[in-house]
């Protein structure tokens, strides 16, 4: 009898992997004929010189086979700034990209060496301390649930077959409603192909505690903050700090509507929220003559599809403020947060073509010296199309705003109807 093998199910779309799924690509990659170099030093080499790993699968001959490419570095670059979707193979089958890892070194002489045990084609994976791990795939068209336990005990259950238009991370959380309900204080690491509608997912089992969890972050013994992340942690005053990384980025809780929302986190020039989307911001340079001269910026922007936030940072005062999140329409919200802006005005003249320039105007001996000549403005970032139905709405709901300016309101009609 003649055994027949089962169709190779499509990988899911291209995952940004956390250390535990890069080392467990690695790994695999190792195994196989893709390979030519199957040192873990050599790829923490690349990774501590600034390069990104990108992963590419094929099967051949019924064999499902990996390689692995480095991509990005230093200056000047000599490789791609982003991976190809698609490695040409001068024989046999081209090699279709399937993951990337962004990170720190993954062999290190930290001794750790986690390494995930689901499914390489998992469209999601959930590592929690101390419990274990869990993923779901699908084969055949059906949504499996695997948990793998911290002595290794693995089960699988079938959670339901996918239909046309199907989302299934959306029938998972529908077969299991606390699939995504976690501890606040436990450390939970996450690789997902769907990281917005996993963020909206997520639900907190306790609402944290600030304090509580500041407390426990300066505490922590598991390592899960590194350099830079410790800036984060009592910077914004409605951000609550959480040990969880969703695709290697940081994620904390703040209370968006009465429900606690999931909102990424990264230490660059300032402590800052990941956007998808910037729709307005300017940047500035302040020069007091002292010591807290330096730059900063006003935002509003998209964290992800349906959650707006708007704030403001100066780089020299790290001061604890407030976030401004809300769901919805990022137009009217921004129509709404622009005159709260402290330089609002600047990126609203700037839309109306009526910008101008405070660097040159006189100034007293008695002026107060914090005033706008002190300030040094960039261009700000118009990230929209006026003409556009949403740049429409913006500008319609922009007449609500100023009903008591009929020189903006004025500017405003002249623009919507050029």
């Amino acid at each position: 009898m003649t055994r027949t093998r089962p169709p190779v199910t499509p990988w899911p779309a291209v995952q940004t992997l956390n250390t535990w799924r890069a080392r467990q690509f690695l790994l695999t990659t190792f195994k196989t004929s893709g390979s030519s170099y199957n040192e873990p030093a050599f790829y923490d080499l690349l990774l501590n010189r600034g390069h990104e790993l990108a992963f590419y699968a094929r099967t051949e001959d019924g064999r499902r086979e990996l390689v692995c490419r480095h991509y990005g570095g230093p200056a000047p670059r000599l490789l791609p700034a982003e991976p190809p979707d698609v490695l040409e193979a001068s024989w046999g089958k081209d090699w279709k990209l399937v993951a990337t890892y962004r990170g720190a070194a993954l062999f290190g002489e930290s001794g750790k060496r986690q390494v995930s045990a689901l499914p390489l084609q998992s469209f999601l994976t959930v590592h929690v301390s101390g419990i274990g791990q869990y993923g779901l795939r699908t084969r055949n068209k059906t949504v499996e649930l695997i948990r793998i336990e911290e002595d290794g005990t693995t089960t699988i259950t079938c959670l339901g077959r996918l239909g046309p238009g199907d989302d299934p991370l959306a029938l998972a959380v529908e077969a299991v409603p606390g699939l995504l309900t976690l501890d606040p204080h436990t450390a939970v690491d996450i690789t997902t192909d769907s990281p917005y509608a996993l963020a909206d997912a997520v639900r907190l089992d306790t609402a944290p505690d600030r304090d509580e969890m500041i407390h426990l972050v300066h505490e922590d013994d598991l390592d899960f903050f590194e350099g830079e992340e410790e800036e984060l942690v009592g910077y914004f005053d409605n951000l609550v700090p959480l040990r969880l990384r969703v695709n290697g980025l940081l994620h904390f809780a703040a209370e968006v509507g009465g429900e606690w929302t999931l909102v990424p986190v990264r230490a660059d020039s300032f402590p800052t929220p990941v956007l998808t989307r910037t729709f307005l911001s300017i940047g500035y340079g302040y020069d007091g003559g002292g010591y807290s001269s330096g730059s900063g910026h006003e935002t509003i922007g998209e964290i992800r599809p349906g959650l707006n936030v708007s704030w403001g940072d100066f780089k020299e005062e790290i001061w604890d403020r407030t976030l401004t999140l809300a769901r919805g329409d990022l137009a009217a919200f921004a129509a709404e947060h622009l005159e709260r802006l402290e330089f609002g005005r600047r990126i609203l003249d700037s839309l109306l073509g009526t910008q101008g320039d405070s660097s040159e105007t006189d100034r007293d001996e008695d002026d107060d010296p914090d005033e706008e000549w002190d300030y040094d403005f960039n261009a700000p970032d118009i990230g929209f199309e006026p003409r556009s139905e949403e740049g429409r709405r913006f500008l319609n709901a922009l007449l609500e705003a100023y009903p008591e300016e009929p020189e903006t309101t004025a500017r405003i009609r002249a623009l919507l109807n050029h």
